[in-house]
């Protein structure tokens, strides 16, 4: 609790906000059940988990380590309790002792703060242009990690080329047994009428789209837009209700549905700051739909 008072007053709160935060901590017990009865204990750390207070509260005291002082080539990203380093230079040693320096004072903050670093969830991906494969070595604590070709980091797959194949071989993977899934409810004859099964498909292109502003790029690639597309379309062919062998151009005009391809590069327009800049956001969607329908 020491810690979230004392980042509240660095952010310079109202003492009357930061009065109230302290009485929202004060005096907390868990009462547990167990074979010798109830048993109480009394929490003296941490926010209440599900309490609308709790993620900001978090985020007030965990910005101390997104605005730590590191190398000019170190970017932190963060995100929840995840946190993630960008190291950029041109020798594979530079990367090693700038990225060291930053896990140093990344884990000295922790360690202040009363935190510490998963050591075995830490992971490290070399992105570079170079064919001969290489590997970065790392030391987070007493343990050394060694870069692997990819890595997830909140829910994308990112590799060494940055091509992003194969997180998009695991998305249509996903994708496809989830419209599996529906079509087992989503018969060719009777069943649900197309409004609803329009519904039940945005699952499916959800789960294709997720974060798609980040690899949007990648469906420039004939193969991997194929691997999207052969998912997509089975799920429009049970919104209109079409047998396997309708084209999915066919599926698309009868069911109103954009190709992913043309989604994804809307979704990624959409996230960049500077289209459309200064517009209202139903402006800016209205905008992107009428580009992706004219570019379909």
């Amino acid at each position: 609790m020491e810690k979230i008072i004392e980042a509240l007053d660095k952010i310079q709160a109202p003492k009357y906000i930061v009065r109230i935060v302290v009485e929202f901590l004060l005096g907390r017990r868990l009462y547990c059940d167990s074979d010798d009865g109830l048993k109480i204990f009394q929490i003296t750390s941490g926010v209440p988990q599900g309490s609308v207070l709790g993620p900001l509260l978090w985020l007030v005291m965990y910005d101390g380590v997104l605005t730590l002082r590191l190398p000019d080539n170190v970017t932190t990203i963060g995100f929840a309790d995840d946190i993630g380093i960008t190291v950029v230079a041109k020798h594979q040693d530079e990367i090693e002792i700038y990225a060291n320096e930053a896990i140093w004072e990344i884990n000295s903050w922790l360690r202040n703060s009363g935190l510490s670093l998963t050591e075995h969830k830490t992971e490290v991906v070399l992105i570079s242009k170079r064919r001969k494969n290489t590997t970065v070595k790392i030391k987070v604590g007493g343990k050394t990690i060694y870069s692997q070709p990819p890595l997830k980091y909140l829910g994308v797959i990112i590799d060494r080329r940055l091509n992003f194949k194969r997180h998009i071989e695991c998305a249509a993977t996903k994708a496809s047994s989830i419209a599996t899934t529906i079509s087992r409810i989503l018969p060719n004859i009777g069943g649900s009428r197309q409004s609803r099964r329009l519904l039940l498909s945005r699952v499916v292109s959800s789960v294709l789209l997720y974060a798609a502003p980040v690899w949007a790029t990648a469906l420039n690639n004939k193969v991997n837009c194929r691997k999207l597309g052969m998912t997509y379309r089975l799920s429009a062919l049970r919104v209109c209700s079409a047998y396997r062998t309708a084209s999915g151009e066919t599926a698309y005009v009868l069911t109103g549905m954009l190709p992913i391809d043309i989604l994804a590069k809307e979704s990624r327009r959409l996230y960049d700051k500077t289209y459309a800049a200064g517009e209202s956001s139903a402006f800016r969607r209205q905008l992107a739909r009428c580009e992706s329908i004219e570019r379909w």
